[in-house]
């Protein structure tokens, strides 16, 4: 998963926990891409190190096809390796990048070691760090910013036969307004609001601050909406791409997978209904039992897997009206 030298200065790391989260596809932040593979590493003792982070091919090749939609930078590939200088890490402190309070410097690229193996098809990406926190690699961008940490969370969810988006904002810095945007495919979108301008006086604010809009007309199936913020001299970011599903299945999703203390179990249902999450562990024996009151629309239920011990957990719900799904979990 990644490669650690504990650089010698008296300070031992002690045991290192490593949590590497996948993405299927390409994750933005607040409009900027970075790459389907998120590292956390925890040690024992934070202390200066030498870190390399494993990446495939086609996970650069993933990002390029969706950068190149929204105008950023290219990543290398094995088809073009002059563009290794694009390289960028972001470091978050305090959390993932998304949690409120989190903090994000740049690893510059001045200060990155990068190289391709065409046997595994694998970028070996290292770079020194004075502590430890989350990582998240991206093409360097034109100020050499971190991934910016502005939106506390940007949701979405089904009411009657409208979609309800809702977000708020940590910290306003010259904001002027946002435009939703809607999308059936993920990838091409359009404006479906006018401007809706900051609360924050003259677009400042270190305080939290609640948004909606309502689209009154959602299409029929996945509905892929995002966030436009344009700030007061032009420049502007896309917030994550969240999904509204108008149709006659129920979608399940449970994340994150390995799972630490805490998962988040999101059901999309096309009617209010009770579900029975099951938490199985390997000898079938069911160790958690949690009731789900299920509206109409996206339900997001926390479940702590706290007190149970690590290993792999088979994870049940289901319902008297045909609902029945099935997901291999992992704790760590």
């Amino acid at each position: 998963m990644v490669a650690i030298q504990d650089i010698a200065n008296g300070t031992d790391l002690g045991s290192i926990f490593v949590n590497e989260d996948i993405a299927c596809q390409t994750p933005f932040h607040n409009g900027q891409p970075y790459v389907n593979r998120e590292y956390t590493i925890t040690p024992t003792t934070s202390d200066t190190a030498y870190v390399c982070l494993y990446y495939l091919d086609d996970d650069f090749a993933l990002y390029n096809g969706d950068a190149s939609l929204t105008g950023w930078p290219l990543l290398p590939t094995s088809t073009n390796m002059s563009l290794i200088g694009n390289i960028c890490i972001t470091k978050v402190d305090n959390g993932p990048i998304n949690n409120p309070g989190s903090t994000a410097t740049t690893i510059p690229n001045s200060d990155i070691t990068a190289s391709y193996d065409p046997n595994t098809t694998v970028w070996t990406v290292c770079f020194p760090v004075g502590s430890f926190s989350s990582f998240y690699c991206h093409t360097c961008n034109p100020g050499n910013a971190p991934l910016p940490v502005m939106l506390s969370y940007f949701k979405g969810r089904k009411q009657d036969q409208t979609s309800v988006l809702s977000w708020s904002t940590v910290r306003e810095r010259n904001n002027s307004h946002f435009i939703l945007e809607r999308s059936r495919d993920g990838k091409t979108f359009s404006a479906i609001s006018a401007a809706i301008p900051s609360q924050a006086l003259n677009g400042n604010s270190e305080e939290k601050l609640d948004y909606t809009y309502t689209d009154q007309q959602p299409m029929n199936g996945h509905n892929y909406y995002r966030l436009l913020q344009v700030d007061l001299d032009g420049k502007n970011n896309y917030s994550q791409i969240v999904d509204v599903y108008f149709g006659n299945e129920t979608l399940v999703n449970m994340y994150p997978n390995p799972v630490q203390n805490q998962l988040t179990v999101e059901v999309n249902t096309p009617k209010a209904t009770t579900a029975e999450l099951r938490i199985m562990d390997a000898t079938g024996r069911v160790v958690r039992t949690v009731v789900m009151n299920l509206s109409e629309g996206l339900n997001e239920t926390e479940v702590s897997m706290e007190g149970l011990a690590d290993g792999v957990y088979l994870l049940r719900l289901s319902n008297d009206k045909g609902l029945n799904y099935s997901q291999m979990i992992r704790k760590n």
